[in-house]
């Protein structure tokens, strides 16, 4: 994923990855330096391009089901979890149900 840049023309790294199997979730965590610069705005549209072009075919290609993705980017790795005020972190989660990235309110 280094290598792919996103909507936002930005380059993003995938820092996790986790399958919540019994909840049907699948998280993909990136970090993107730049989002304390360019707020949600710039990357608002990158979301579904990563839950589409990214979390998708990497649960094909695993075998992995589920019926949400969590798309995260933030400005640095953190734990699962984790408070850090200093960190700046959205995320955005999809039905996946159909095959394709549905945007689902939290």
């Amino acid at each position: 994923m280094a290598q792919d840049t996103i909507p936002s023309g930005l380059t993003p790294h995938l820092f996790d990855m986790r399958i919540e199997a019994e909840a049907g979730i699948a998280r993909f965590r990136f970090v993107l330096p730049e989002l304390a610069t360019v707020g949600h705005d710039a990357v608002a549209g990158d979301f579904q391009w990563l839950c589409a072009n990214w979390a998708l075919p990497e649960l094909a290609a695993n075998g992995w089901t589920a019926q949400t993705v969590i798309v995260s980017i933030s400005d640095r790795e953190m734990p699962l979890g984790a408070v850090d005020h200093d960190a700046m972190q959205f995320f955005e989660g999809f039905d996946i149900a159909t095959g394709t990235c549905e945007w689902e309110v939290f």
